[in-house]
């Protein structure tokens, strides 16, 4: 968790944004519009949230279909050999 302290801002409108780095080369932003009024006045905050990656990631269903292809070339490859050779 992170926290920031806003007490000191002045009126007017504030992007405060948060960028973190992971060892998985996994990145996360958050972005925080911060409104500060004048005392009697009521805020507006507006959180934005975004993760990216910079690393390529295969999902498990793609891995699957590609190994299911694959697996039925080479039993259609053998099954072809297997029959010219009798």
């Amino acid at each position: 968790m992170i926290t920031i302290t806003i007490d000191d801002l002045a009126v007017g409108i504030h992007n405060i944004e948060v960028i973190v780095h992971d060892t998985f080369g996994y990145t996360s932003s958050d972005l925080v519009i911060v409104t500060v009024l004048s005392q009697g006045s009521t805020t507006t905050t507006t959180t934005t949230t975004t993760t990216t990656s910079d690393t390529p990631t295969i999902d498990t269903m793609t891995l699957l279909i590609l190994g299911g292809g694959v697996g039925g070339i080479v039993i259609i490859i053998l099954i072809v050999k297997l029959r010219k050779g009798r």
